[in-house]
């Protein structure tokens, strides 16, 4: 998989504040694309675009967002209870029940993020948002919001549907 920072030379950190990233299955580019040029990020960009923080994570195919139980929480707090994401704070995006985004939420921890920790958090947003079930949990890289790395509250397979079979 490719990801593709939209990205402007040399641009600015209000420029960097908000922005999306794009996913394409690696094949796309290797038949139809040509690399015409590569540069190295700069300290700035490398501050802002975060590419050693996971595209995905927390990704589970026998939980669910919707039906929580006791088991399951003992499952995640296994897989995932000794995980940390590489930040204090990133922004997770809930999904509405007809699949657009709603208002962000800001997760701090200190000095890492616990994954299982986020887990929860989300599990708890999705009540609020988004009753429809999902088939599994996990988390897909966006973008930037506000300056903070941010993720979309997902299931086993992200909406692009490129991590089918993986």
């Amino acid at each position: 998989m490719i990801v593709l920072p939209m990205m402007i030379s040399g641009c600015c950190p209000e420029v960097l504040k908000n922005l999306s990233f794009y996913r394409a299955q690696q094949n796309l580019f290797e038949k139809k694309s040509e690399l015409v040029g590569f540069k190295e990020l700069t300290e700035t960009e490398l501050k802002y675009f975060r590419p050693d923080l996971p595209i995905r994570f927390g990704r589970n195919k026998d939980a669910s967002w919707n039906n929580p139980d006791s088991m399951q929480e003992k499952m995640l707090q296994k897989e995932f209870g000794n995980i940390t994401l590489d930040t204090d704070r990133i922004k997770l995006f809930p999904s509405g029940p007809g699949g657009g985004s709603k208002k962000s939420e800001l997760i701090q921890g200190s000095p890492k993020l616990n994954v299982f920790e986020i887990i929860k958090i989300a599990r708890d947003l999705c009540k609020v948002h988004n009753s429809q079930l999902v088939s599994g949990i996990g988390f897909y890289r966006l973008g930037l919001q506000n300056g903070f790395p941010s993720y979309y509250i997902g299931g086993y397979v992200d909406k692009a549907d490129i991590m089918s079979n993986k």
